[in-house]
């Protein structure tokens, strides 16, 4: 199973980044996208920016899902910006859960609960997108914790803004191993950092990791699992 996970940075160079980022996901043919940075706004598109990547690809993806989870106004300009799936399997269940906020933190962050079936068996999936402050620690601690009470087997990715992850492999090691273990990459390049990262379930096994470059200001990341 080939997946791919993208902060697509919302509208920003748009229009010269769109035939880059289509041209990569024809070129990767992964079974499912997770996007971060969704953003809707109607001056570019009556669509969220999944749906409308989605209705210019070579073969466009059956299933697709999106969600907003906050609104920004800038000179009188409104967007809504969330998290994004497309998928070539059937998305047989899904759920947003808002995470906690904390009083001085300006964002409030969800992650998206995605489940799949992928040959009879159902495969559950967690879309990230912590805050870029030091809450990002606390979001991860929080998701796993919810994973794990739901006594769930969870892909979790995206953009966790943490710096090097394995920093606090305390908080995943014994259930799940980091793609930066298994392969060294950048995925923001502007500061030659990594803060896109995919924890993969023990029980699973990567056989390759690769990243796209020149998308956004993050670089995508596909991996291939047994599933």
């Amino acid at each position: 199973m080939k997946i791919t996970t993208l902060n697509l940075a919302g509208y920003k160079n748009w229009n010269d980044r769109v035939s880059n980022i289509t041209a990569y996901l024809n070129d990767t043919k992964s079974d499912v996208v997770f996007l971060q940075e969704v953003k809707f706004n109607i001056e570019y598109s009556p669509f969220t920016q999944s749906k409308y990547l989605n209705s210019l690809l070579s073969t466009p993806y059956t299933h697709s899902q999106s969600t907003v989870s906050r609104i920004f106004e800038s000179s009188g300009n409104e967007s809504r910006e969330g998290l994004g799936v497309l998928s070539k399997y059937p998305i047989v269940d899904s759920e947003v859960i808002v995470l906690r906020k904390r009083a001085d933190d300006k964002h409030t962050r969800i992650i998206q609960k995605v489940s799949l079936l992928v040959d009879s068996q159902v495969v559950n999936f967690t879309n990230v997108h912590f805050s870029n402050n030091d809450y990002s620690d606390e979001q991860l601690e929080e998701t796993l914790r919810i994973t794990k009470e739901r006594n769930e087997t969870s892909i979790i990715l995206g953009d966790f803004n943490i710096f090097n992850i394995q920093t606090v492999s305390n908080l995943y090691s014994s259930d799940y191993i980091a793609s930066t273990e298994i392969n060294q990459y950048i995925s923001f390049p502007s500061e030659n950092a990594t803060l896109d990262y995919i924890l993969i379930p023990k029980t699973l096994k990567c056989s390759s990791i690769s990243i796209g470059e020149n998308l956004s200001d993050h670089n995508a990341l596909t991996v291939d699992l047994a599933i």
